[in-house]
């Protein structure tokens, strides 16, 4: 019990499932902050369709 809390809470073990949800969420953030300005271009070009 002991050593498996300390290895879960030592921050430089290298474990996948810390590091994938942050690059996922950053690599989802990409998309989605792209998403919404290419929206908000469209939109103040061609303001009749939005």
């Amino acid at each position: 019990m002991i050593g498996d809390r300390s290895r879960a809470e030592d921050p430089t073990a290298p474990r996948a499932d810390r590091e994938v949800p942050m690059s996922v969420k950053n690599v989802v953030g990409l998309i989605v902050d792209a998403i919404v300005i290419i929206y908000l271009i469209l939109a103040i070009k061609y303001p009749n369709r939005f």
